[in-house]
């Protein structure tokens, strides 16, 4: 059994790998706008001014290798739910696109 050992760098290219080839797949079956498959990108954002996850903060950034492209959609959650305040079960829930 191999041993798990905590790598951020190779965390951030094993995600960018993902990222990039699944970007790959939807351009090459027909572009992103019309295509069924929508990437979605989250963050976290507290709504406490202390906090270290406040918008203010720069921890709160999309890192470089995750950054959403611009038609992809990035909501900005302060609730531990994937619905509620972001819009998301909309845009899902829209047979058009």
């Amino acid at each position: 059994m191999r041993k798990h050992e905590n790598h951020p760098k190779s965390f951030e290219q094993t995600a960018s790998s993902l990222l990039q080839t699944y970007r790959s797949l939807v351009t090459a079956a027909g572009g992103t706008s019309s295509s069924p498959h929508k990437e979605t990108n989250f963050s976290y954002s507290s709504i406490l001014p202390e906090a270290p996850l406040h918008p203010l903060s720069p921890g709160v950034a999309f890192q470089d290798f995750a950054q959403p492209e611009k038609e992809e959609v990035a909501i900005i959650k302060n609730n531990s739910s994937a619905f509620i305040g972001t819009g998301l079960e909309d845009k899902y829930d829209d047979k058009d696109g």
